[in-house]
C-alpha cells in the first residue's frame, strides 16, 4: 500500500498519479514534478478564458457548497486549477469563448479591446510561435523526467548504474 503525502498545492494532482499508477514503496512520488507541467499544459490545450472561468466558478462553487470525500475534493480542486490555468493561458492567446467578443454589438466592443490588452501570442494569425512554445515546453518536460529518473536511480543504485541505465557517459 502507498500513501502519498503532498502539500496542499500538489495534492489535487495526486488524482492523476493514481490514474497512471502509484509508485512502488522505494520510488519517489512523481506528483510534485507532474503538477506544474499538467497545470501549464491543461491551460495551453484549452486556451479559452471564458471556458476556464466557467470551470473555475463551477468547481470552486462545488468545493464550497458540496460535501465531498477526499478523492472527489482533490478532483474538484484539480479541475478548479485547470480552469484557472485556462483563464490565464486563454487570455494570453486571445481565447474568449471562441470569437464571442468579436461579434458583440458595438456598444460592448470595449470588452474586445479590454481582452486584446492581454494578448501575447495570436495562434490564429501566426501559429508558429505557439507551436515552438509547445515544443520547447514538451522538451523541457521530457528532460525533467529524465533528470528525475537519473537522480532516483543514482540514489538507489549508485552513479555508475544510473549512468548506464540512462545512457550518460561518465
Amino acid at each position: 500500500p502507498i500513501l502519498l503525502r503532498n502539500s496542499s498545492a500538489t495534492s489535487p494532482f495526486s488524482v492523476l498519479t493514481g490514474l497512471y499508477g502509484f509508485p512502488k514503496h522505494f520510488e519517489a512520488d512523481p506528483t510534485p514534478l507532474l503538477a506544474p507541467f499538467f497545470f501549464v499544459f491543461f491551460g495551453l490545450c484549452l486556451t479559452d478564458s471564458g471556458y476556464g472561468l466557467l470551470l473555475a466558478i463551477f468547481f470552486g462553487l462545488g468545493l464550497l457548497k458540496m460535501s465531498l470525500g477526499p478523492t472527489a475534493k482533490n478532483f474538484f480542486r484539480l479541475l478548479f486549477l485547470g480552469g484557472i490555468s485556462s483563464l490565464i493561458f486563454g487570455a494570453f492567446v486571445g481565447g474568449w469563448m471562441g470569437n464571442t467578443l468579436k461579434i458583440l454589438p458595438e456598444s460592448l466592443s470595449f470588452l474586445d479591446r479590454w481582452a486584446s490588452s492581454f494578448l501575447v501570442l495570436d495562434p490564429i494569425k501566426n501559429p508558429v510561435p505557439f507551436l515552438i512554445l509547445s515544443l520547447v515546453l514538451g522538451v523541457i518536460q521530457i528532460y525533467a523526467g529524465l533528470v528525475a529518473k537519473f537522480i532516483a536511480t543514482k540514489s538507489r543504485k549508485g552513479l555508475r548504474e544510473a549512468a548506464l541505465e540512462e545512457g550518460v557517459e561518465i
